[in-house]
């Protein structure tokens, strides 16, 4: 059952909107992404955390015209949640951003934050977010691992006029 709290990186917003085509369990990472969200919308009890941190790296990487209607696409998940950056987070971004030799960005390292604040599953395809998200108390997963992912009915890209052209 779906219990869970689940932070969507920048990098699985970025697989849907950029219509990313890389085969990940014999679909494209686009659908994958799609039915990962649709999944938890359906669920009674999940929720889809967002941040202000991912509307900013979205924003940064769309550009503003585009990026108006993808953060109205997130913003209107019926099982979503804005999730803001404390103070606290920042702090602690800022410790590990040290500690890992800037190796790793500063807004991987909020995300990972305020999956920990929140106790949620920090869901990602970055290799480096999920290699040290244990070690940080920190579930996490690739889309394509959660629990009932509905095979898609078409390949149809849901948001097909407001995405980028592969």
């Amino acid at each position: 059952m779906l219990s869970e709290r689940y932070y969507v990186d920048t990098c699985v917003w970025l697989n849907l909107f950029k219509e990313e085509k890389q085969i990940s369990n014999g679909k494209p990472a686009w659908a994958i992404a799609l039915n990962f969200i649709e999944t938890i919308n359906h669920s009674e009890i999940g929720m889809i955390i967002y941040s202000d941190v991912i509307l900013r790296e979205l924003q940064i990487k769309l550009g503003d015209n585009s990026f108006q209607l993808k953060r109205r696409f997130i913003e209107s998940q019926p099982r979503g949640y804005k999730a803001v950056l404390t103070t606290p987070d920042k702090e602690l971004a800022r410790k590990l951003e040290s500690q890992y030799q800037f190796n790793i960005s500063y807004y991987d390292l909020a995300h990972l934050a305020i999956s920990k604040r929140l106790n949620a599953i920090l869901v990602t395809r970055d290799k480096d977010l999920l290699s040290i998200s244990k070690e940080h108390g920190v579930d996490s997963m690739i889309p394509d691992d959660i629990k009932g992912l509905a095979t898609p009915k078409n390949q149809d890209h849901p948001l097909k006029d407001a995405c980028e052209s592969p």
